[in-house]
C-alpha cells in the first residue's frame, strides 16, 4: 500500500466516522497498531517517533509533522466531541495538510525555527492549529491572538521575530490588511506573512507591503523560516552600525 492509497483510506474512514462515531474508538483500539506500521513504512529516512502508543522511525522532519497530527487530531476531538460532522471535516483537512507537508521535498533541509518567536493573528486558531503544532516542534514559540488588539497588546510587551495574519476576521474583510497598516504606522519591524485560504483572493495592493502571502503549508514553513532569517540578518547588521 502506498502513501495515497492509505490517504484515501483514512478518508475514508472519516467518512465512516460521521455515520457511526463509534466506529472511530473500536478502530483506534482495534487497529492502532496496524496504522501505526503502514505510517513506519513511509519512511526512508530514520529516526524514533511514537504514534497512537506504538514506536517506529522517521525523518526529523517527517516525525514533526506526523507528531503535530496526532496532536492536532486529540486538540480536535476534544473542541468537537459533541459535533460528529464538523469533527469528521477537521480531521480530513488536517490530514490533507499532514499529506502535503509529510511528502514534500523542497522543505527537507529547511527545518530551523530554533528560537523563532511567532505571533499568529487568527479569529478562528483551530484551523491552524496543525501548522501552529508543526512549527512548535521544529522549535518555534506561537503566540495566538484573535485579534488586532489582542496582538498589540502582546507586542507592546513581548518580542516577536514573524507574525503570521489571516486577512478576513468575522465580517470585516479587510482586518488584516488594516491591522498590516497599523504595523507600519506604530513602526514595528516584524515580517508580516498573510496566510490565508486562497491567495487568488488577495488584493495585491494593500498587501504590497507583507513580507509574503500564501494558502500552502508548506509554503508558509519556507517563509517562517526565511522571514526568520531575514529578521536576525537585520537585527545583526543594525547593531554592528
Amino acid at each position: 500500500m502506498n502513501f495515497q492509497e492509505i490517504l484515501e483510506a483514512v478518508l475514508r474512514l472519516c467518512e465512516i466516522f460521521t455515520e457511526w462515531p463509534v466506529i472511530f474508538l473500536v478502530f483506534a483500539i482495534l487497529f492502532k497498531k496496524q496504522v501505526a506500521d503502514a505510517l513506519s513504512r513511509l519512511s526512508p529516512r530514520l529516526k524514533k517517533a511514537e504514534i497512537l502508543g506504538n514506536k517506529f522511525e522517521f525523518s526529523e522532519l517527517q516525525k514533526a509533522a506526523s507528531n503535530a497530527l496526532s496532536e492536532a487530531i486529540e486538540e480536535g476531538v476534544r473542541e468537537y466531541k459533541e459535533k460528529p460532522e464538523q469533527l469528521t471535516d477537521y480531521v480530513k483537512e488536517q490530514t490533507k495538510k499532514f499529506s502535503h507537508f509529510y511528502e514534500s521535498q523542497s522543505y527537507q533541509e529547511k527545518s530551523h525555527l530554533d528560537g523563532c518567536s511567532i505571533l499568529w493573528v487568527d479569529d478562528n486558531f483551530i484551523n491552524n492549529l496543525y501548522e501552529s503544532k508543526i512549527f512548535t516542534k521544529l522549535g518555534a514559540n506561537i503566540t495566538f491572538a484573535r485579534s488586532s488588539d489582542e496582538a498589540f497588546a502582546f507586542l507592546r510587551h513581548d518580542h516577536f521575530d514573524v507574525i503570521i495574519s489571516d486577512v478576513k476576521r468575522g465580517s470585516n474583510h479587510h482586518a488584516g490588511y488594516e491591522f498590516l497598516e497599523k504595523i507600519q504606522q506604530k513602526n514595528y519591524e516584524i515580517p508580516v506573512i498573510f496566510y490565508i485560504s486562497n491567495v487568488a483572493f488577495i488584493d495585491k495592493e494593500k498587501s504590497q507591503f507583507a513580507y509574503s502571502v500564501t494558502d500552502d503549508i508548506t509554503m508558509l514553513a519556507e517563509l517562517a523560516v526565511s522571514a526568520f532569517q531575514f529578521g536576525s540578518t537585520s537585527r545583526r547588521n543594525r547593531t554592528r552600525h
